[in-house]
């Protein structure tokens, strides 16, 4: 008896999965397909960028060793006819108040500070990843040391009734396709 349930259970299982099978005529053709204009994505996607957008980007960095200034660091980028450039870069290591047994170097075109002890052990101060995204990370090797480090990020925005007006824009395109697209739809898969 369990044996004759347990087939009968099998075949239940297995049954739905070769009734509703998959076969040649069900695939959808792509012979009519044809790719979507760039400019027709970016309508969907809002069409806007960091161009008409942002007007000025700047990070100001401070790092403080032991409670004295010990590095700054400031970078502006601003726009210049729809993209951003780097218009300021500036950096400055203050090792007047470290004590005479330490010294610090910039490292990583200013992205950071190494402060190397007499010990061998160093504290590192990093204000940018490699990929140039703004960071603070503080790894310390040292015993009994006072590191901090401040990351002040500062975002002017323009146009921002432009930029509004193609959201909503962008928010009437998309409802304008969809109304398309579900006229244009046709019935895939099984009538019941």
């Amino acid at each position: 008896m369990k044996r004759i349930a347990l087939l009968i259970l099998a075949a239940a299982l297995v049954f739905p999965m070769h009734a509703f099978a998959r076969t040649a005529a069900d695939e959808i053709s792509m012979a009519d397909a044809r790719a979507v204009a760039v400019r027709d994505l970016d309508g969907l996607r809002g069409g806007f960028g960091a161009g008409n957008l942002i007007y000025r980007f700047a990070v100001n960095v401070h790092a403080m060793f032991n409670g004295s200034s010990l590095f700054e660091r400031s970078v502006v980028m601003e726009n210049n006819n729809g993209s951003l450039e780097t218009t300021v870069n500036t950096s400055s290591l203050n090792t007047q108040s470290l004590p005479s047994n330490l010294q610090a170097a910039l490292v990583g075109n200013n992205a950071g500070v190494v402060v190397t002890h007499e010990d061998g052990t160093s504290t590192t101060f990093l204000n940018e990843t490699a990929n140039g995204t703004p960071s603070s990370i503080i790894n310390n090797t040292a015993s009994g040391i006072d590191a901090s480090q401040t990351v002040n990020i500062d975002l002017t925005l323009q146009n921002m009734q432009q930029v509004i007006s193609d959201i909503d824009l962008a928010k009437q395109n998309t409802a304008i396709s969809n109304i398309a697209e579900s006229v244009n739809m046709q019935p895939l898969g099984y009538g019941f």
